[in-house]
């Protein structure tokens, strides 16, 4: 059995991880141009309840401006997720309309490796970026190059004491801009990696789509939200120091011909331990059950 050790007022004290559940709100943002409508920025809160075998999202949608509004009320508002290892179920939910519904506990696609597996976890709206625009046989001085710069001063965000680092990746005048802030340690999101971990793997999900998509891990090492192929290796290769610590808060913005062309980000805004509840795990009374497709 899984312990946590925790350290209140200098007293360590031991918790069985069957004993308590972690709650992690984040908010996050996409900012795109979409032909003919203009830039639409979506934002989404996702609260998230990670327990031993358990985890429930919550999704709530919202939007700046009548486009934004409209595309997020053709998806609903309001969406969530449940799944159970222990019993191999999982359900997806409408808040809005009261309804749930089942889903399969192993994830379609996972056969296909990470390429097949964009929309983890959720069905996020998504945007691609790459490099890739221009014929790479005849690169000449467009060359793909990369920087990180880390700033010595600490910050606090949302009681976080944190350090920012700023990536550039760069290919002629296109380039994408990482700003990044990361707390030294964050015992309490290790444990919530480890338990959305364990069930990532019983949902057949590959240890590599698992790691890229790591509590803590940031933007700047993903090559699938990135577009940039062989990211690692390019890191490698221009000897780019790895961000020291558990990346809280990330805003990516893509830049074409030297104008802001989109651009997303996402940061934790309350993250921490409290006694299991296994209400937390159950479809809410009154909700109806459905055949959704």
């Amino acid at each position: 059995m899984k312990r946590l050790l925790l350290c209140v007022a200098g007293i360590s004290i031991q918790i069985s991880a069957q004993d308590i559940q972690v709650k992690m709100v984040t908010d996050s943002y996409m900012d795109i141009a979409v032909p003919v409508i203009g830039k639409v920025k979506v934002s989404i809160k996702k609260t998230t309840y990670l327990a031993k075998n358990m985890r429930k999202t919550v999704d709530s949608f919202s939007g700046d401006g009548f486009f934004s509004n409209w595309i997020i009320g053709m998806v609903s508002s309001t969406t969530g997720e449940i799944v159970d290892i222990t019993s191999a179920q999982a359900w997806e939910y409408n808040e809005d309309d009261r309804e749930y519904w089942i889903i399969p506990f192993i994830h379609e696609g996972h056969k296909d490796g990470p390429e097949g597996d964009e929309d983890q976890e959720n069905r996020s709206i998504s945007y691609s970026f790459s490099f890739s625009d221009k014929d790479d046989t005849n690169d000449g001085d467009e060359l793909t190059n990369i920087k990180r710069v880390g700033s010595e001063k600490i910050k606090n965000i949302h009681g976080f004491r944190v350090r920012e680092w700023a990536t550039t990746v760069s290919r002629g005048n296109d380039r994408i801009v990482i700003d990044e802030w990361a707390v030294r340690a964050l015992p309490v999101l290790r444990l919530a990696d480890s338990l959305n971990r364990e069930i990532e793997l019983a949902r057949g999900t590959p240890d590599s789509v698992i790691d890229l998509f790591r509590f803590g891990s940031g933007f700047s090492n993903n090559e699938i939200l990135l577009g940039i192929p062989s990211l690692d290796s390019l890191m490698d290769v221009s000897d780019i120091d790895p961000i020291d610590g558990e990346v809280i808060k990330g805003n990516v913005s893509f830049f074409k011909d030297d104008e802001l062309d989109a651009g997303f980000g996402s940061e934790i805004i309350e993250i921490y331990a409290e006694t299991f509840d296994p209400l937390f795990f159950t479809i809410p009374e009154g909700y109806d059950n459905i055949e959704n497709e």
